[in-house]
């Protein structure tokens, strides 16, 4: 088996769980593109490590944002950069999957290296062996699997209530506190998936001491980022300035 085989089944079709129009996981899926919490706007997703390497960056608790990139200045020429950006706690990240990168000759790669380093990005280089490493593979898929559960709001209000209240708590400690007609721990995967709480899924297998915590939603300046989030396209520097 390949590793594309291996990790077909991360593809970005939904869960077959009805949801909520409210749910920010609910936006439909179409095939090659992914959405998540974090995804202002659809991102190409064509390669499934692509896919499974964007799914692991949406439950990540550092990782902020995710926007996709076609075409940035290099100079005075317009590149085909087609870079997904993930903003983190400690700067920008253009995203580079080794298993999807695209196929450039030398000179069009001298161009995107020139036009990423005008958008002020760093490099986040993710290997086969980094998209494996365990647990964070199996957990993100077990959670990735309720993206669509729906959540009933008194359920959902609990449940964050809990955690403004008390958190960071052992999950089995959260689950006491949630007691529910339907199983709470699907809506807390639902959460997570929504970028409403965090969970630890580096630490071990999810289990009755893995920690979960409100999402903390520090204040971010990703408005003033020059990207627009619903063409994906850059806007210039001096034109976000003028606009403040």
């Amino acid at each position: 088996m390949t590793d594309a085989d291996d990790l077909k089944h991360t593809e970005t079709r939904p869960a077959p769980h009805m949801v909520s129009d409210a749910s920010p996981c609910s936006r439909p899926a179409v095939p090659d593109l992914f959405t998540s919490a974090k995804t202002p706007a659809p991102v190409p997703a064509r390669h499934p490590a692509l896919s499974e390497a964007l799914i692991q960056a949406s439950l990540d608790p550092a990782v902020r944002s995710i926007l996709h990139v076609p075409t940035a200045p290099a100079g005075t020429a317009q590149v085909d950069v087609d870079v997904i950006i993930l903003g983190k706690d400690d700067g920008r990240y253009a995203l580079d999957v080794v298993a999807a990168r695209r196929i450039r000759d030398i000179d069009e790669e001298g161009l995107v290296q020139i036009a990423l380093r005008e958008l002020g990005l760093q490099q986040l280089v993710v290997t086969a062996e980094d998209l494996k490493q365990e647990p964070r593979r199996s957990n993100c898929r077990q959670v990735w699997a309720y993206r669509n559960w729906q959540v009933a709001l008194p359920l959902r209000l609990r449940i964050l209530k809990a955690l403004a209240d008390d958190g960071p708590i052992e999950l089995d400690r959260l689950l006491e506190m949630i007691r529910s007609d339907r199983d709470p721990l699907m809506a807390i995967f639902a959460l997570a998936c929504a970028d409403l709480l965090e969970l630890d899924l580096t630490s071990g297998q999810i289990g009755p001491m893995t920690m979960v915590r409100s999402r903390v939603r520090a204040a971010r300046n990703w408005g003033r980022w020059p990207i627009s989030s619903t063409t994906s396209t850059f806007i210039p520097r001096s034109a976000i300035c003028s606009a403040a």
